[in-house]
């Protein structure tokens, strides 16, 4: 896959996931924790993609969570997500 993500704590702590050539820290958040996208998402083909992922750094805080998504591949034409996140246990839950 081509799009990177981070997700940052209100204590400061990011985890995500890479883009293809262009990397996090390059719009100005190092990650903290790198993970990956599945291998078969490795394809160019539109369709519906699911991953799962676990944090190994404790995420947590009060405070404002920012999530920031990039088109992590300098050749691609214009793209739109459609996204989707779900967040378990960040709030006490």
């Amino acid at each position: 896959g081509d799009m990177g993500f981070c997700l940052v704590s209100p204590e400061g702590v990011v985890m995500g996931i890479e883009g293809w050539n262009i990397n996090m820290s390059s719009v100005g958040y190092p990650l903290d924790e790198v993970q990956s996208w599945p291998n078969d998402w490795n394809s160019g083909n539109t369709g519906v993609y699911f991953a799962q992922l676990t944090p190994e750094l404790p995420l947590s805080g009060e405070g404002t969570w920012q999530l920031v998504i990039l088109n992590g591949y300098t050749s691609s034409n214009p793209i739109s997500y459609d996204l989707i996140f779900e967040f378990q246990g960040l709030c006490g839950q």
